[in-house]
């Protein structure tokens, strides 16, 4: 046990290091603001939202089974988050060769089990125009209101002070 929180404090401590040196640009922070407000289309399976969700696209441009077999770094997150009025939600965006078994097979191996809805179809994208504007192709995560607006957007794997937004918000 003591092994995997040393393992667990040692990540966290790399992770905050390497994110701290890299501020955002003040271009980045811009789209940032433009984005807050915006009105999120979810999918119909997407389940009843707390207070707040938070949605995660997995956008497969080369690798999908590989995208999807990185999810399983969220789990750490959202248990240092422990936020429970914020529900988490995760799009994958699949390209023509996927199948679900491929999809499935990546999501088991390495024990990802939060809710998620695999977009065969890019409904999501249909439903949703505007994030696929070129300049909003790069923000594949945010937080939504129970009204489906973003209240908040960056990525708390990435962006140690997101991460710390969303302990606090």
């Amino acid at each position: 046990m003591l092994g995997e929180c040393t393992k667990f404090i040692f990540r966290i401590t790399i992770i905050c290091q390497l994110f701290i040196s890299f501020p955002l640009s003040s271009s980045v922070k811009v789209k940032f603001t433009e984005l807050l407000g915006q009105n999120v289309n979810m999918p119909t399976c997407c389940p009843d939202t707390t207070t707040f969700m938070f949605v995660h696209i997995v956008r497969g441009q080369e690798c999908t089974k590989c995208s999807v077999s990185s999810l399983y770094q969220w789990n750490d997150v959202i248990t240092m988050i422990g936020r429970k009025d914020i529900s988490y939600f995760f799009i994958i965006e699949t390209l023509p060769e996927d199948t679900p078994d491929t999809i499935v097979e990546a999501l088991e191996r390495r024990a990802f089990f939060q809710s998620l809805f695999v977009d065969y179809n890019h409904e999501f994208l249909e439903n949703n125009k505007w994030l696929k504007k070129r300049k909003y192709r790069e923000f594949n995560d945010f937080v939504v209101d129970r009204s489906g607006k973003i209240v908040k957007v960056g990525d708390p794997l990435n962006d140690f002070h997101f991460l710390r937004q969303m302990v606090i918000m």
